[in-house]
């Protein structure tokens, strides 16, 4: 217990020390997620920090009968060119891992982002984006599967503090 309240510290320590030198971006998104065998909707949280090119996300997939996948993903904007004014279009890499919540079936891979963003009225943030994944899903002593894909393709809003 004395464990999960540091690492529940330390997060939160994190996020007020990176407040005092960024601003910092909450947010929603909603989109779908297609793979070999399944096509999903998901709805995800995503934090961004304006000092830094990295956008965090934790996230759960469903189906039309039950939520079947809680997963994160850490993306790396390498590059955020302007379009026209404050929209922009933004490309990088990132990883993602997650968990199939029936099956206890696992995935890691890396993410290759493909986005656009706006900004409108100085605190609110509209983005839409596509980040193909690729790597691998296993179940733990059973099976072990390479390549594994999952194509998300989300809308979503931040709101700037």
């Amino acid at each position: 217990m004395n464990k999960k309240l540091f690492v529940i510290f330390l997060v939160i320590f994190s996020i007020c020390t990176m407040n005092v030198y960024s601003k910092v971006g909450l947010g929603l998104q909603l989109g779908s997620e297609f793979s070999e065998d399944a096509l999903d909707g998901n709805i995800g949280a995503t934090i961004k920090f304006s000092s830094l090119p990295m956008v965090f996300a934790l996230e759960t997939s469903f189906n039309y009968r039950t939520f079947t996948h809680i997963g994160g993903s850490i993306d790396w904007w390498i590059g955020n060119p302007t379009i026209s004014g404050s929209w922009k279009w933004f490309y990088g890499i990132g990883l993602a891992a997650g968990g199939n919540i029936d099956a206890k079936i696992n995935f890691v891979g890396l993410r290759f982002l493909l986005g656009m963003h706006m900004m409108s009225m100085n605190f609110l943030e509209l983005y839409l984006q596509c980040a193909p994944e690729i790597g691998f899903t296993f179940k733990i002593s059973e099976f072990f599967h390479y390549p594994d894909y999952h194509i998300p393709v989300n809308l979503g809003f931040r709101i700037w503090f």
